[in-house]
């Protein structure tokens, strides 16, 4: 130190002096020891300047991070209330899904009772035709096998109506002759029902009058047919024979003088049929 402040010219130096208990004190320094100030305070100044600097960019940047943080919030706070909304939303189309859910359903059942119902109705309804339906197929039978019998029963009973007729075959004619030995046409008729227990009136007019009048195309055997066998063919019943099937009849003929069977179509008495009665049940 003592070299370098001897290598130094007086002029680059000046006199400092302290003083203190022991008295005063003088020292030499070098000159620059006095600008040490001013570099301090320059070097302060800068400092203060980059100091400055750095804070200024530091709030500038703590309030750009404050808008941002803002913003951020604002941001968080308005995604909430979206998530809010849609929350919501989402709970609305639920509880409306499961409202159209619940009315699709209600419709349906619905729908499928009615189905129900009109399926029962009609399962009810067929087998009420079904029942009703064998009944009538029941009756039917029983109709037909009644007729059936009433049928067999009326070929029975004109079997042996045609049997006494026929046992008077070849027996004189006589007008006014109710048998047993000669007939006239409604003697001979009279006399065969008689004999089967059918009481008929004794004449062939009144005769016409007697039992259940039937049309031509629906003779069955043991049916009296009257005739008009007159010239003048007024249409007056003046005879009558007792049908036995297949377009003959029995009767006593006038013509022919006794008991004779005849063809009833095509023939002399077909042109003279007036009317046919059924005694035979």
């Amino acid at each position: 130190m003592a070299h370098l402040l001897r290598g130094l010219k007086l002029s680059d130096r000046f006199i400092i002096t302290f003083g203190d208990y022991k008295g005063l004190k003088q020292y030499s320094l070098p000159l620059f020891v006095k600008k040490i100030p001013f570099i301090i305070f320059s070097v302060f100044v800068f400092l203060s300047l980059v100091l400055y600097y750095y804070m200024h960019s530091f709030h500038e940047k703590t309030s750009v991070l404050d808008e941002t943080k803002k913003e951020l919030q604002l941001r968080s706070t308005r995604l909430e209330e979206i998530k809010k909304q849609k929350e919501e939303l989402d709970k609305n189309m639920d509880a409306q899904i499961d409202m159209k859910v619940q009315n699709i359903k209600a419709e349906y059942d619905s729908t499928i009772k009615k189905k129900e119902n009109v399926i029962n109705f009609l399962k009810t309804e067929v087998k009420q035709k079904e029942d009703k339906s064998k009944k009538e197929i029941n009756d039917l039978k029983n109709k037909i096998r009644k007729l059936e019998q009433a049928i067999a029963l009326r070929n029975m009973k004109f079997k042996k109506m045609k049997g006494i007729a026929e046992k008077q075959l070849g027996k004189r004619y006589v007008w006014g002759a109710v048998g047993p030995g000669q007939f006239d046409c409604s003697g001979f008729t009279s006399y065969v029902c008689r004999q089967y227990g059918i009481n008929i009136p004794r004449t062939s007019f009144y005769q016409s009058k007697y039992g259940k009048p039937v049309n031509r195309d629906n003779l069955k055997k043991g049916d009296l047919i009257f005739f008009d066998t007159s010239k003048e063919r007024k249409g007056k019943v003046n005879h009558v024979g007792i049908y036995i099937g297949e377009n003959k009849f029995i009767h006593a003929s006038s013509s022919k003088k006794k008991v004779v069977v005849s063809q009833l179509n095509g023939t002399f008495y077909g042109k003279r049929f007036i009317i046919a009665r059924r005694v035979l049940k």
